[in-house]
C-alpha cells in the first residue's frame, strides 16, 4: 500500500511542469549566483580609506592658490586640512584594530566637515571630487548606528560575507512566486 502511494505521488510530482521548472531553477540558481558573487571585487575598509586619502590629497593639490589667499579660502583650506587629519586618524584607528569608537567619532566629524563644505558650495574643489550629500548622510547614519549599538567593524570582507542568507532570501522569493502559479 505504501509503495503504491509513493509511486502515485512520484508520478504526480514528475508529471507537473511547474515542479520541473522549479527543479531546474534550483539547479541553475546556486551555480549562477556563486559565479556572480565570486566575481564581485570586494574592497576591504582599509583599502577604501587609503583610496579616499589618495583622492583627498588630489583635492588639496588642486585647490587654487589664489583662493588660499582670501579669508574664505583660508577657511576652506582649514576645513580641508581638518578633513585630511580625520582621514588619517581613521586609517590609524583601523590599523590599531582596537578602538573603533575613535574611528566612528572621526568619521562623524569628517562627514560634518564635508557637509560644511557643501554649505560653502564646495568652492575651489573639482566636481569629480565632490561627495554627494546623500552619500554623506548615509555614511553618517551608518557610523552612528555602529557607534550606538557598539558594533565592531569586520575588516575581512570574506568573513563578513553573507552568501547563504542572501541566497536563501532570494530563493524564498522564487518559491513564493512559483507557489502562486
Amino acid at each position: 500500500m505504501f509503495w503504491k502511494y509513493t509511486v502515485f505521488e512520484s508520478k504526480l510530482l514528475l508529471g507537473n511542469w511547474k515542479n520541473w521548472l522549479l527543479g531546474i531553477a534550483l539547479i541553475l540558481f546556486f551555480p549562477l549566483y556563486f559565479l556572480y558573487y565570486s566575481q564581485i571585487d570586494i574592497i576591504d575598509i582599509r583599502e577604501q580609506k587609503n583610496n579616499e586619502v589618495d583622492d583627498f590629497m588630489a583635492v588639496l593639490d588642486a585647490l587654487p592658490s589664489s583662493l588660499r589667499k582670501t579669508d574664505e579660502g583660508k577657511e576652506i583650506y582649514n576645513n580641508l586640512t581638518q578633513q585630511s587629519s580625520l582621514h588619517n586618524a581613521q586609517r590609524f584607528a583601523l590599523w590599531k584594530n582596537k578602538d573603533f569608537d575613535e574611528y566612528f567619532d572621526n568619521g562623524i566629524k569628517l562627514n560634518e566637515l564635508r557637509l560644511e563644505m557643501h554649505e560653502r558650495d564646495n568652492k575651489g574643489i573639482h566636481p569629480d571630487y565632490v561627495i554627494p550629500i546623500s552619500e554623506i548622510q548615509k555614511e553618517m547614519a551608518l557610523l552612528q548606528y555602529y557607534k550606538d549599538h557598539d558594533l565592531p567593524i569586520i575588516q575581512d570582507p570574506y568573513a563578513a560575507s553573507n552568501y547563504m542568507p542572501v541566497a536563501l532570501q532570494l530563493l524564498s522569493g522564487v518559491l513564493f512566486f512559483c507557489s502562486f502559479y
